[in-house]
């Protein structure tokens, strides 16, 4: 993957880099792809010129192994920007703009399908944003001048894993699920049944198992705002694992559209509070210190609660721990 030192292209002229930097221009060794890595900047090892090193090839090697036809895809590297050595911050607007003109000649060239934009200054040259941790994983549309169409998948850096292995699961999981959807075309909405309980029988009879379920409840609570003391609960909902899938049940609880009789209310509670107390199930909440002040306001009782945000903490303290973020590591899909 070394490259040959060529003289200054002809959009060089309005880069304010020019003179500074001597481009790098790698068009005759990038071969057709289907998926093409986009380094940030070329880096010179030994005197030749990278894109990436060694220990950098491993993590994407790594990365590539867990895809089922891998042998089959065409794979290249590139770097975004043709002048070794330049950083985000050393690149201004209209550096990005004149260098944006070879990029087109490189993606126009190579017709990838989908490319990975490893680090945060390959992101902003593909897309013109920038926030790599917030966007890695999420799929964007690319349009070069003459109209040719590519997916752009931001990544972390191949060299930011090799500096912190604990993030190469998130490297791994994005390379993953984006050729799954882009290259593999696989659906990966996920659509999950949920019931509404607007009749007490359902809570007598169907689903008066939970009172005594052994095993690992997700729940989760809507309320009308943030204070404990002065909101309302409006459901509660419980999900949980069976062969054919996840099934999760919603039950108002004190909402408008739905009111209970005193008497089936006082058996809604009742059923809450047996799900909330059984010790064989784990119930798992995300900020759970959020639920539990309103449900503690409400009286009812609890056991064996965990809460996700903490586990995640606890694996790594210094990784996004929200819910959204939890999901997009774990399972690739976005929520709005």
């Amino acid at each position: 993957m070394s490259v040959n030192n060529v003289l200054y292209g002809p959009f060089c002229d309005s880069c304010p880099v020019k003179g500074t930097k001597t481009p790098y221009f790698d068009y005759s060794y990038v071969e057709p792809c289907d998926i093409l890595f986009l380094a940030d900047t070329f880096k010179k090892v030994f005197g030749q010129n990278f894109v990436f090193t060694p220990d950098e090839l491993v993590i994407i090697s790594d990365a590539l192994n867990e895809v089922p036809n891998k042998d089959n895809l065409k794979i290249s590297y590139s770097a975004s920007v043709k002048c070794p050595g330049l950083r985000d911050k050393l690149i201004n607007a209209k550096a990005k703009k004149a260098c944006r003109n070879y990029l087109d000649i490189l993606i126009e060239n190579t017709k990838p399908t989908l490319i990975f934009a490893c680090g945060n200054l390959a992101f902003t040259m593909l897309t013109k944003k920038s926030g790599i941790s917030k966007y890695r994983g999420e799929i964007f549309t690319y349009t070069t001048n003459s109209g040719y169409e590519c997916k752009v998948c931001p990544v972390f850096h191949p060299y930011s894993v090799v500096l912190d292995i604990s993030s190469k699961n998130l490297f791994n999981i994005d390379v993953h699920n984006a050729i799954e959807k882009v290259i593999e075309g696989k659906n990966t909405k996920i659509s999950i049944p949920y019931t509404v309980i607007k009749d007490v029988n359902l809570l007598r009879y169907k689903y008066k198992f939970l009172e005594d379920y052994e095993g690992i409840l997700s729940c989760d609570l809507e309320t009308t705002n943030f204070d404990f003391l002065k909101d309302r609960i409006l459901t509660l909902s419980f999900s949980w694992r069976t062969a054919e899938g996840c099934l999760t049940i919603v039950i108002p609880y004190k909402h408008k559209d739905h009111n209970w009789s005193d008497e089936d209310f006082m058996e809604v509670r009742a059923f809450i509070n047996s799900v909330l107390k059984n010790e064989k199930a784990i119930k798992v909440f995300h900020n759970a210190k959020f639920d539990l002040k309103f449900l503690i306001n409400n009286d009812f009782e609890f056991s064996n609660i965990e809460c996700s945000k903490n586990l995640a903490k606890f694996l790594n303290e210094t990784r996004p721990n929200t819910l959204r973020s939890l999901v997009k590591e774990y399972f690739g899909v976005v929520l709005c």
